[in-house]
């Protein structure tokens, strides 16, 4: 009908606290839990923008905690719950598909630091198996996969950064220690 203007927003904002004398005066949470079931599945949660029109593109979600200006910021969580007798659940990390351009592409990258203190280093990156009490501990497969009919298969890079007053990191591979 040729309106320009864009589609109504929806704001859901916990209540504020303003007092200035006390450490524990937090603000309002926000909690948003799907349904419970006593004999089946509780519900699932979806989170999705809606599809994009013929001349846009999808709208992002942005999942960030708020700027601090005396303590650390807040932590993000994503975890899975517990189970006491199947699997636990599996997180999938997974970017989109493309049938003209690339593929999407997964970023993990830690926090920076502009401080001159030489404890404060930049934010580290963990990537661990999963811990058993009697067997095997998981393990960690990073590979590239076959490259297509007219294509190489991606490339593997393993590197440090440049260091222009001390010596670069080390790279250090090596295995556990085994009792038998």
């Amino acid at each position: 009908d040729g309106n320009t203007n864009p589609g109504g927003n929806v704001t859901i904002i916990a209540g504020g606290q303003d007092a200035t004398d006390s450490n524990t005066a937090t603000g309002g949470f926000v909690f948003v839990t799907t349904g419970k079931s006593v004999t089946s599945s509780s519900g699932s949660f979806f989170l999705k923008t809606a599809d994009a029109g013929t001349r846009g593109v999808t709208g992002s979600i942005n999942l960030s905690t708020g700027a601090a200006t005396a303590l650390s910021s807040g932590v993000i969580n994503i975890m899975t719950g517990a189970s006491s007798c199947g699997a636990s659940g599996t997180i999938n990390v997974k970017a989109g598909t493309s049938t003209l351009g690339s593929g999407g592409n997964i970023n993990l990258v830690a926090g920076s630091t502009s401080s001159s203190t030489d404890s404060d280093t930049g934010g580290n990156v963990t990537i661990e198996s999963g811990f058993s009490t009697n067997f095997d501990s998981g393990r960690v497969d990073i590979g590239t996969v076959d490259g297509g009919t007219l294509g190489h298969s991606g490339q593997m890079q393993l590197s440090t950064g440049e260091s222009s007053s001390e010596t670069s990191g080390e790279i250090k591979m090596y295995t556990g220690k085994a009792d038998k």
